[in-house]
């Protein structure tokens, strides 16, 4: 029978995809000398993972592919779980828009919220933006759920925005 090659690895076909995306960069106005192509294989998450580990971050496109995902997972959310730096996620139907001037960061008063802080502050003053913290209680238990918007919100509210302004002004 005949040969399925979609899946077959084709350096020619993967040096043009690179070749492209390079002058892709340079049309978007990307004029460093350090601009450095990388033709990996093997697996996709390994490799990405390798040679992610000493950048400052990860930029990757999020495509929507149920079938694929099912079957392999989400490279992107593999990377987010694993990589050793910022993953940041781009859907494919972003579009370039005016800034927002809005920053948000999802905290929390564990360790781990102190990077995510430094990120999205670092993320903020670079573009000039203000940066919005945003911390989402979690009901531990069914009464918590039935109550809380009712009766513990409020309390919640004042005892958590005390407690994160100490947790940030700390850190």
């Amino acid at each position: 029978g005949s040969k399925n090659t979609r899946f077959e690895f084709n350096p020619d076909k993967a040096a043009d995809i690179l070749k492209q995306a390079e002058q892709h960069a340079r049309e978007l106005g990307y004029e460093g000398p350090d601009l450095e192509v990388v033709l990996a294989t093997g697996p996709r998450n390994a490799a990405l993972l390798e040679n992610t580990k000493d950048a400052s971050c990860a930029v990757l496109g999020r495509r929507t592919a149920p079938l694929q995902h099912l079957v392999g997972g989400s490279t992107t959310s593999a990377l987010a779980a694993h990589a050793r730096v910022p993953v940041i996620s781009v859907p494919e139907t972003w579009h370039p828009a005016p800034p927002r001037g809005v920053v948000a960061a999802g905290v929390d008063e564990s360790e781990f919220s102190a990077g995510v802080l430094r990120a999205a502050w670092a993320a903020a003053e670079s573009r000039g933006a203000r940066l919005e913290l945003v911390h989402a209680w979690r009901p531990l238990l069914e009464y918590d759920v039935a109550i809380g918007a009712r009766v513990l919100a409020q309390e919640w509210t004042d005892a958590t925005r005390t407690s994160l302004t100490t947790w940030v002004r700390d850190n």
